[in-house]
């Protein structure tokens, strides 16, 4: 269990590190005692069978197999009944819902997340076509009027305004000019609701994006898990969690029994309308959590319980130091609700072992030295610093949502300073073009009058 026990297979042997195994180090030190560790077959902390044997490390001390049980053991009532504690070495490790964050991830471009592509291109091809029949609504109206002498549009919606009206519409910032002939008003008026209901939609879309991406799960606390079915959970196997959880069935149980044999063999009328079954002033929550647990399954190990995890739809009760240590090395991760069922973790020694009282007073002294504070901050400090910040989700929008919004921007002032350039380019070319032509024409002007000139001479001569 990262971090109070890490495993490390060499080819000659099996090395355990962690920060139950430095705290282990240091007692023995100043204890002068040497350990050699094993790992127990059912890799379980221990919970009571129903024959009353006991599994795991909590077995194999009660037992005299091992002389000392390291890890991160919880210290209950019903284990000091078979072995003995030692003081504490992490205080207060409680239980908490460990889930995948459900954040979305943000997005510079998220306002063109609202549509689909498909939407987006439909989109797209409905404005061109609008420019492309609206020009030639008017082409063939000029053409048509032309053809029998009368006025047309004088231009007014070539193909480059035609575009512009469309713009403006889709915009809703309102064109400067109306269209002459009243085909052409219709396609618009159909163009300005298809933009007007586009927009609409647009905005309502975009405003639930906004706001559905800085919503967190609907799973607050271990309440609101037993109360839905939409998400599994499950718990370690022999860890502290399934005796919390089989110990409150067990609670409610043993007092809906109760309440039920006052309710149905009572001799009086009025206690058995006092304790009518329908009034049952207790809840059912952990029967149903474990009824859920047992159907999704114990996971054997916690690297398989963060696993599911992060495959989604799935919550992992475990126990806080354990969790704090994951998210420190795994993005993505959150917990849910408050701890609950605090415990100490502590050393595990046989009933009246000589080392139980030496153990507590060494830790005690490493308690004072703040030497237990530097083991912690050694081994929860954060391994994965690019995820180690949050933002605090009533703030206002960040630049990583709207950034895209600038960078259209941007590409529009780029844009339009290319096509500026290539205005001024052609223009120059044009001028250029015109300039050639009237020497030319000059040229030909003076050539003429220099010949006229040359024939009247000849004339005068003769």
């Amino acid at each position: 269990e990262p971090p109070f026990v890490i495993q490390i297979q060499t080819e000659n042997q099996t090395i355990y590190t962690g920060y139950a195994f430095d705290v282990l180090d240091e007692i023995c030190i100043r204890l002068g005692i040497k350990y050699k560790a094993i790992e127990v077959p059912d890799k379980q902390y221990g919970i009571k069978q129903s024959d009353g044997s006991w599994t795991g490390i909590i077995g194999n001390v009660a037992k005299g197999m091992s002389d000392l049980g390291v890890g991160p053991i919880s210290v209950t009532a019903e284990r000091e009944t078979v072995i003995d504690f030692s003081a504490p070495y992490y205080d207060y490790a409680g239980l908490q819902i460990l889930m995948k964050d459900s954040t979305k991830p943000k997005s510079l471009f998220i306002f063109a997340s609202v549509f689909t592509e498909i939407v987006w291109i439909l989109w797209f091809i409905t404005i061109i076509m609008t420019a492309l029949l609206l020009f030639g609504y008017h082409r063939l109206r000029d053409y048509i009027t032309s053809k029998y002498g009368q006025t047309g549009t004088d231009g007014k919606f070539n193909l480059m305004n035609s575009f512009w009206f469309v713009m403006a519409s889709f915009t809703q910032a309102g064109p400067d000019r109306s269209p002459m002939t009243f085909s052409s008003r219709i396609l618009v008026a159909g163009f300005w609701f298809f933009c007007h209901i586009m927009m609409a939609t647009y905005t309502a879309n975009l405003a639930a994006f906004m706001t559905s991406s800085r919503l967190h799960t609907p799973i607050e606390s271990l309440e609101d898990l037993a109360i839905q079915s939409g998400i599994r959970y499950s718990a370690l196997a022999g860890s502290v969690s399934e005796i919390y959880f089989k110990r409150m069935a067990n609670i409610e149980n043993n007092f809906y029994s109760l309440w039920k044999e006052m309710s149905y063999y009572s001799t009086s009328q009025s206690t058995i309308s006092k304790y009518a079954v329908w009034d049952y002033p207790l809840g059912d929550r952990y029967t149903r959590i474990l009824s859920a647990i047992n159907t999704t399954g114990f996971v054997n190990t916690s690297s398989l319980g963060i696993q599911m995890v992060m495959e989604g739809n799935f919550a992992y009760v475990h126990e806080t130091p354990l969790i704090k240590y994951e998210m420190s090395k795994t993005c993505g991760l959150m917990t849910v609700g408050a701890a609950f069922s605090a415990k100490p973790y502590a050393f595990v020694l046989p009933e009246k072992s000589p080392l139980a009282d030496q153990f507590s007073s060494v830790i005690l002294e490493l308690q004072s030295e703040l030497i237990l504070e530097k083991l912690k901050e050694k081994w929860w400090r954060s391994k994965n610093p690019t995820c180690s910040g949050t933002t605090d989700e009533n703030t206002g929008l960040t630049l990583e949502s709207l950034g895209g919004i600038f960078i259209v921007i941007l590409g529009g002032c780029f844009l339009s300073y290319v096509v500026l350039g290539a205005e001024l380019i052609v223009n120059k070319i044009r001028l250029s073009r015109k300039g050639n032509a009237s020497v030319s024409i000059l040229c030909g002007s003076l050539h003429c009058q220099q010949a006229g000139e040359h024939r009247n001479n000849v004339r005068k001569h003769i």
